[in-house]
């Protein structure tokens, strides 16, 4: 290459491209027109198929904020020694000068710096931009001559050694170090040691010997860089690292997209606590990680100093909203891009920092009324792209001193409907913004508005409430569901309603009818073709009724008192009358029999005749369970049925309360926790 002396005359140029051009070597004569250029601040030769390069010829500029030497053929695999230095432009000379005019590119951003360089670069200082050559080796002898530099860009290179400490020796200042889109391995405790004063670094795309089984890496090197606050180890298929967590006190942000925690975090990996030792850790993003769920206490082996969260396109199904509780000072959750189908009940139970919240591009089907109930600091909410049909005001109503800034509702399938309306007048009131809501929060149903914008529809007059009309729904709808459910009661139940009248009836006859004097006090029914029946009846109920406490009458049983060739029913039915109840003892045998159903019928006749309940049922086994008239009197006179209790311990109770039932029916009603308490339930 070939400068003109003139351009030494160009005091006051800042910035000079010179791309295109064609030359192996760049010397030290070369450049020399433009060493005593004080203003010039950004030098770009990309694009020039070097091979060769001493940057120490750089030291001789004053004022370079910015060297690039992109998309070049650089290796820095040998030093370019001054003899070697010469034109070497590959232009046939025979062709004449077939350049085009000169081309000013129109965007000025361009004019003062090239494309690809990072902003966060340029703020940090001058400015080294080796990117997009063919550099596979670093060595320190290569970097003499610009010990200034603060932003090294190495990306897009063919970097495949590890680092041990010594090749940025050169580099005192250097605080950002981008070895991005290269093959760099990391396996030494010491790597980077040099760059004492490193900020931001960052190893994305870097998976090929991550990817390597058996291949040991490891990221220990990073509690050595004390002022290293942003860390990029995105898009390298992380599964598994010999050191279980990484350990830094000064890194605020990790980027750590592209991985595979969901192996990493696999139960008996030991990675869960991954990141709790970056202890002033701010922001976090494990995007794109295959996560499909997530262990359920993974947020507390988070640093709880984090603020950004970002968890986008992974395939997450469900989220456990509960762990926000160890993360007291997180702002920013981004969930988007996921298979959530459901939110929370109420997020202000789970957190009490969060600003804003991410839900796009989910499966979220409804919103519980109380979702932003109580919540004081959420701003921002954004629900587009999720399969939303019914929408209430309830759902985004938050506490009373605080509403969201902004809510986005975009593309989900609204159904316009009059429920909406209560939606439509809060939007009025509130001072929330929706985005796009003229162009894409759009109606799916009813079929004629379908892809018509919502906020476009005229709810208030289309879904105006007359008192009127509400009246007279109400009353018609009440008298009509009333109608119908009296006669399908009358229909179903009339059985029922019958037994519950004349039970009731004869009740109430009962009490100004006078009572009959009794021969006995009851008449004992039980089966006497049942060996069990009749010693449990003879050896048991006779002398608890009989023999023990005071007696008043005696039982009528039809072994001992009957009347001896007297017929079976002129004896059942003087038994029947002439004691105060009748007690039948029932079993699975009995129940089917003929004199136990024409001792109930006559028990019955005297309730019907003399308005008195002389039944007591008393159920040694379990039958009878879907009889009708053994559930209603269990409803009505419920102690009136009594169940041989299964604890012995309550055998007590169960005789008191058959004396009680049969001599002292007035008093005869029993409490339900009682009752239980007997019968073992």
């Amino acid at each position: 290459m070939n400068l003109s002396k003139g351009f030494g005359s160009l005091k006051s140029l800042q910035t000079l491209h010179i791309e295109g051009y064609i030359f192996h070597n760049l010397c030290e004569e070369d450049l020399r027109p433009l060493f005593g250029l004080r203003n010039l601040s950004v030098l770009n030769l990309g694009v020039n198929f070097l091979q060769h390069i001493n940057l120490s010829v750089f030291r001789n500029f004053h004022n370079l904020s910015l060297i690039s030497l992109i998309d070049n053929r650089l290796t820095l695999s040998s030093p370019l020694w001054r003899k070697e230095c010469r034109n070497d432009i590959l232009a046939d000379e025979d062709d004449g000068d077939s350049r085009e005019d000169p081309y000013i590119h129109t965007n000025e951003e361009f004019r003062n710096y090239p494309p690809f360089t990072k902003a966060e670069c340029l703020a940090t200082g001058p400015v080294l931009d080796l990117s997009r050559n063919n550099i596979y080796h670093i060595k320190q002898t290569y970097f003499t001559g610009v010990e200034n530099t603060t932003c090294l860009n190495l990306s897009s290179n063919f970097i495949a050694s590890y680092f041990n400490g010594t090749e940025f020796v050169h580099f005192p200042k250097l605080k950002y170090l981008d070895l991005s889109h290269n093959r760099v391995y990391m396996r030494s405790d010491s790597a980077l040691n040099e760059l004492k004063e490193l900020e931001v670094l960052d190893l994305s795309h870097n998976k090929h010997y991550f990817e390597v089984a058996g291949v040991r890496n490891t990221l220990t090197f990073l509690e050595n860089l004390q002022f290293l606050k942003v860390l990029n180890l995105s898009w390298n298929e992380i599964n598994t690292l010999t050191n279980k967590t990484l350990q830094s006190n000064s890194l605020k942000e990790l980027q750590f997209q592209g991985n595979r925690l969901d192996i990493m975090w696999k139960k008996g990996r030991g990675f869960k606590g991954l990141f709790k030792s970056l202890s002033n850790l701010t922001h976090l993003d494990i995007s794109y990680n295959k996560l499909a769920k997530i262990p359920d206490d993974i947020f507390s082996y988070f640093p709880c100093t984090l603020k950004y969260l970002v968890m986008s396109k992974n395939t997450l199904s469900d989220f456990e909203w509960k762990q926000l509780k160890y993360l007291p000072q997180l702002e920013t959750l981004d969930l988007s891009m996921n298979k959530l189908s459901k939110v929370t009940r109420n997020l202000s139970k789970h957190t009490n920092s969060l600003r804003v919240l991410d839900l796009s591009y989910n499966l979220i089907v409804k919103l519980h009324h109380s979702f932003l109930k109580d919540v004081k600091s959420l701003m921002i909410l954004n629900l587009a792209f999720n399969c939303l049909k019914h929408i209430s005001d309830a759902s985004f109503q938050t506490s009373s001193d605080h509403s969201l800034l902004m809510l986005n509702l975009q593309r989900n399938p609204i159904h316009c409907t009059c429920d909406l309306l209560d939606f439509i007048l809060w939007l009025e009131k509130s001072d929330t913004v929706l985005p796009y809501l003229a162009t894409d929060i759009l109606c799916d149903l009813p079929e004629s508005k379908r892809g018509h914008p919502m906020v476009n529809l005229d709810f208030k007059n289309a879904c105006i409430n007359n008192s009127i009309a509400q009246i007279l729904y109400v009353l018609t709808s009440s008298i009509i569901i009333v109608m119908m459910s009296t006669t399908i009661a009358i229909h179903v139940f009339y059985w029922d309603i019958s037994y519950i009248y004349n039970f009731w009836t004869a009740k109430i006859k009962s009490y100004y009818l006078k009572t009959t004097d009794c021969t006995y006090d009851a008449f004992v029914m039980y089966d006497t073709k049942d060996p069990m029946a009749e010693e449990w009846v003879l050896n048991h109920l006779r002398f608890e009724l009989e023999d023990r406490g005071k007696r008043v009458r005696p039982l009528c049983l039809a072994e001992r008192d009957w009347t001896p060739g007297t017929p079976i029913m002129d004896n059942l039915n003087q038994s029947i009358h002439r004691s105060r109840k009748t007690i039948f003892v029932l079993t699975e045998g009995f129940v089917h029999s003929g004199i136990f159903k024409m001792a109930a019928f006559l028990a019955q006749q005297r309730l019907l005749e003399e308005g008195v309940d002389v039944m007591v049922l008393v159920l040694l086994e379990p039958v009878l369970r879907q009889s009708r008239i053994l559930n209603l009197r269990r409803c009505l006179c419920g102690h009136s049925v009594l169940e041989w209790p299964r604890n012995p311990a309550a055998e007590g109770w169960f005789w008191q309360s058959l004396r009680n039932a049969v001599r002292f029916e007035s008093q005869g009603g029993q409490s339900k926790m009682f009752t239980n308490y007997f019968s073992g339930r």
